[in-house]
């Protein structure tokens, strides 16, 4: 990996006549200077707003040192808010950032002039430099008051330094020294040149060279870390390859060699690189721990480069590398002029890439016309690289150590956050073009890509994605990949061109990751990550139309398929009418109706279901539709005539849930449902559901309004004898009539015979006939009022299928005596008749508890009197027997003996009427002890009376009352007075 970008800062940087001389740089400051003895302050210019990124410059000042004279070098102390000067072997000292003089001092002779590495930067009192003149070595201290001389080191000639501490690594033109600066010690070090005689004087040798025409080799002297010197050294003559020698602060040798084919022009040093430029132009990078070359720096604009500096404080640049890949443009510039919109969405994305671009560069390049800077690469730099090569996993790897590695002083999270959204969105687009689809899914969601750029891929989706803004590095990757069908014909090749089954697993593949993507970037909406305003509602729409066509291509057999199509559609959707199309286009009339639902659209949802219930929308998901509808009115509706108009139409349809509908309590309606309204609509609608309705009204709510109970029970007349013209309902009612008949002891009560029997009904229709006749039944032997008169002709007319109403229906007109021969004759329902006379005649239901009292009783007897003359009127004997004997032995207590024995035929034996005369005797005599018993106590109380009256009189005195004048009104004579 190259550690180094080359970036270009100003091109034709100098005035007109003039060359670059030199370079400084301190935060947003760059001072050039110049051939002529200029010195141009430039500075970012805040001005500019186009649609460019790199910033451009614009000239702050301009200061003149000596007119005409080239400036050599320059030193920027921001500490103390100083610059040291040196033009035309003159040091001059002047004030930051304007570089006005600071004072009227000059030092003369000077060569050149050093700063002490190991310097404290943060003292802003003072600074100490060494200045290197012809004939010594001057230690000055420079403040903002002054300049003042500290002491002098004989050292003549001297060319070039480097300080570290009190130690000096100085060269004249011969060769290298370590210079103790505080004790004036000496360790001399190299020649200059290989194989030069050290012993003739340096003054001598640059003649000689001159004379000869010989090169005369620079000197070269660098810090590299805290107490190590770099030199160079030329082979013989200044010709052929040359060489770089560390040594530490006692004159060592510590590291390896560094190598270079020719002797370079000039030489600086960034830790850990040794950067040196050659005549050609080029740059060669050295690591200082390898000694090995590690990059090579070539272009047309180092051509005649002359110099290469490192500056200490660095410089604030925007690199042009990082822009160029996380600028974020639009896909496609529009080619009409720019709104103000758009001009303001470029322009703020000018700003962000500025932002996270910045960065500081220390080395730099000059030519006579330009300033170019080396720029640290980032490590992002290098992952992209990798990228580039399809590298993609390494890339992922390296970016990932990268950030568990950084520290936090380091990082910089914007940046950040665009660095590796870059990445995995990159890597993403170059794992679709593997057909590595399930890698670029994971990619695709922590890049956060613009579902457009996916979906656009596939053409028959027709996704614009012309207004995304995306990175420049990715659109680049993007315009390369066509469209899927592309990518799975470039990575098949010619060899599987024909392979249909391997290309339809691959689209299917490629479907799967863009549905998933899609889906799981439907849930970042609302969310300030991804925008918002009309850009974040065209990528939604898009999700929303395009996800929907692959949903509704998933199999519906699956459970997790449909599940995930319902739960996209109760999520809502922003483009309403093109997903209501797509639905009804595939006869996903069920999810329909859950879209309408999410949008609270509470006509369509009703309209829908009716559909879908009715029949003209068929589809098999919605199950269980009547009961949905009927939850979804008693929840949701809140509008008074849909309301009406679906729980009217659903008891039509189903009168028990359409019922519930109008039956259930809610406050938040805003209508009131009164119970004669919803009466007076059924009547009209639904006799079924009016049916449904009043049995919930009086059955489960109590109401016993006598209009209400005499329609149910007329409703249920209607009903009997409307199924009664059946003809297959007629014959299993008769079949039931003649079973019951023909059934032998001990049998129920011709009601309990249905209730026992109605659940065992195979016939649907039969079975609704049975459970409605029972209802009729109770209701008929219920304490309620109706009209009985009103059906009793048509009961009467068909006592032969309805027996057990028409006995009810005698009860209730007094005549018994029909009644219990109705049910001893025809029904043989014995069972029936006993209980029809334990509840006076007006029931015959086993569960009714009879009603108490004396008079009750006395029906009791009569009933159970006529009951006894029905039995003994029976043509079979055995049955007059048996049923005769079972009901005097059960219901003795309510007949008298001696009448019994007048009914009964002579000819019966005793042992017939055994069990009753038993307990009828037992009763009497029971009854005769506790006459005799009550007899005995009334005895014994009055006896214990009249002792306590005895007493009372022989202890108390007796009191005269008056009576008041009223006394006589009120009927009490004054004679009597005394009595009392």
């Amino acid at each position: 990996m190259e550690p180094y970008t080359l970036q270009t800062i100003l091109e034709d940087a100098q005035g007109r006549h003039q060359r670059i001389t030199c370079v400084e740089a301190w935060e947003e400051n760059l001072y050039v200077g110049t051939s002529d003895g200029q010195i141009i302050h430039y500075v970012e210019d805040p001005g500019v707003s186009t649609d460019k990124v790199m910033p451009s410059y614009l000239v702050a000042s301009q200061q003149t040192v000596i007119s005409g004279k080239p400036i050599t070098s320059m030193l920027l102390l921001p500490q103390i808010s100083r610059a040291v000067i040196l033009c035309n072997t003159t040091l001059s000292f002047h004030v930051l950032p304007e570089l006005t003089p600071a004072t009227e001092t000059r030092i003369k002779g000077v060569n050149g002039v050093c700063l002490d590495l190991n310097a404290n930067t943060n003292d802003t009192s003072s600074v100490t430099l060494t200045v290197l003149t012809r004939k010594l070595l001057r230690v000055i201290r420079l403040s903002q008051e002054d300049v003042q001389l500290v002491h002098d080191v004989d050292y003549p000639n001297a060319l070039v330094a480097a300080q570290r501490g009190s130690i000096a690594c100085v060269a004249n033109a011969r060769s290298y020294d370590l210079i103790d600066l505080d004790n004036l010690g000496k360790i001399p070090l190299f020649p200059v040149v290989q194989g030069d005689d050290l012993a003739s004087s340096p003054g001598a040798a640059t003649l000689l060279a001159q004379m000869t025409g010989t090169t005369v080799v620079k000197p070269m002297v660098v810090g590299i870390g805290a107490d190590e010197f770099l030199v160079t050294s030329a082979s013989p003559e200044g010709m052929g390859p040359a060489i770089g020698l560390l040594v530490n602060l006692d004159g060592e040798v510590t590291r390896g060699t560094l190598m270079w084919d020719e002797y370079p022009i000039d030489i600086t040093f960034e830790d850990p690189h040794v950067v040196a430029l050659f005549k050609d132009g080029s740059l060669q990078v050295h690591s200082i721990n390898t000694q090995e070359l590690v990059q090579t720096v070539k272009a047309p604009q180092l051509d005649n480069a002359t110099s290469v500096r490192h500056i200490a404080g660095g410089y604030k640049i925007l690199s042009q590398a990082l822009a160029d890949k996380l600028a974020q443009v639009r896909y496609v510039q529009p080619e009409d002029e720019l709104d103000e919109k758009l001009s303001a969405r470029i322009w703020e994305e000018i700003e962000a890439v500025r932002r996270i671009s910045l960065t500081t560069t220390s080395l730099f390049i000059t030519t006579q016309t330009s300033i170019s800077t080396l720029l640290s690469a980032p490590l992002f730099l290098h992952v992209n690289a990798l990228l580039d090569q399809k590298r993609i996993e390494e890339a992922l790897v390296m970016a990932e150590d990268a950030i568990f590695n950084m520290r936090p002083e380091d990082m910089n999270p914007e940046r950040l956050y665009h660095e590796m959204t870059f990445v995995h969105q990159k890597a993403a687009f170059l794992y679709i073009e593997e057909t590595l689809f399930e890698h670029a899914l994971a990619l695709l969601e922590k890049g956060s890509v613009d579902p457009r750029l996916v979906g656009a891929l596939w053409p028959e989706f027709g996704v614009e994605k012309g207004s995304v803004w995306v990175y420049q590095g990715v659109r680049s990757v993007v315009e390369d990949l066509g469209t899927i069908d592309d990518i799975i014909r470039a990575h098949m090749g010619k060899e599987e061109e024909n392979n249909e089954r391997l290309k339809q697993t691959l689209r299917f593949n490629a479907r799967e990751m863009l549905r998933k993507y899609l889906q799981k970037f439907r849930e970042k909406k609302g969310f300030g990550s991804v925008g918002s305003g009309d850009e974040a509602r065209k990528a939604f729409a898009m999700v929303d139309r395009v996800l929907l066509h692959l949903l509704l291509e998933l199999d519906p057999n699956v459970q997790q398929d449909r599940v995930a199509l319902y739960d996209f559609v109760d999520s809502g959707v922003d483009d309403l009418d093109e997903a209501v199309s797509l639905l009804q286009q595939g006869k996903k009339y069920y999810a329909l109706s859950r879209l309408y639902q999410s949008r609270k659209m509470v006509a369509q949802v009703l309209e829908t279901w009716r559909k879908m219930l009715e029949g003209e929308w068929a589809d098999d998901e919605f199950k269980d539709g009547e009961r949905r509808l009927k939850e979804y009115l008693i929840n949701q509706v809140r509008n008074g005539e849909l309301w009406w108009e679906y729980a009217m139409w659903l008891v039509k349809r189903n009168p028990e849930l359409g019922v519930q509908v109008l039956l259930a309590p809610d406050p938040k309606k805003k209508f009131v449902v009164e119970v004669d309204v919803v009466i007076e609509k059924l009547r009209r609608e639904s006799r079924a559901g009016l049916k449904v309705y009043l049995e919930h009204l009086m059955f489960e709510q109590g109401v016993k309004n006598p209009v209400y109970q005499n329609d149910l029970v007329a409703l249920y007349a209607e009903d009997i004898l409307t199924r009664l013209e059946n003809e297959d309902i007629r014959t299993q009612v008769e079949y039931s009539v003649s079973q019951f008949r023909a059934a032998s002891r001990p049998k129920p009560s011709f009601i309990g015979f249905l209730q026992e029997t109605v659940s065992s009904i195979g016939d649907q229709d039969y079975k609704k006939f049975v459970q409605t006749r029972l209802k009729l039944l109770d209701f008929l032997q219920a304490d309620v009022h109706y009209e009985a008169q009103d059906f009793f002709e048509s009961v009467q007319q068909r006592e032969s299928l309805l027996p057990a109403e028409l006995v009810i229906l005698y009860g209730k007109f007094g005549r018994h005596v029909d009644a219990l021969r109705l049910l001893c004759h025809d029904l043989k329902d014995f069972q029936g008749a006993e209980i029809y006379c334990l509840h006076g005649g007006l029931s015959m239901s086993e569960l009714k508890r009879p009603v108490r009292g004396a008079e009750a009783a006395k029906v009791r007897r009569e009933l159970f009197t006529m009951l006894l003359s029905e039995l003994l009127a029976l043509e079979n004997r055995d049955e007059q027997m048996t049923q005769t004997s079972d009901l005097l032995e059960k219901y003795c207590a309510y007949f008298d003996v001696a009448d019994v024995l007048r009914k009964v035929p002579d000819s019966w034996a005793v042992d017939m009427l055994a069990g009753f005369l038993t307990k009828s005797l037992r009763r009497l005599v029971q009854e005769k002890r506790e006459v005799q018993m009550m007899k005995s106590l009334s005895r014994g109380e009055n006896h214990k009376i009249n002792a306590l009256l005895m007493r009372v009189q022989t202890d108390e005195k007796p009191v005269i009352e008056k009576l008041s004048d009223e006394g006589e009104e009120n009927g009490v004579d004054e004679e009597d007075d005394e009595l009392r």
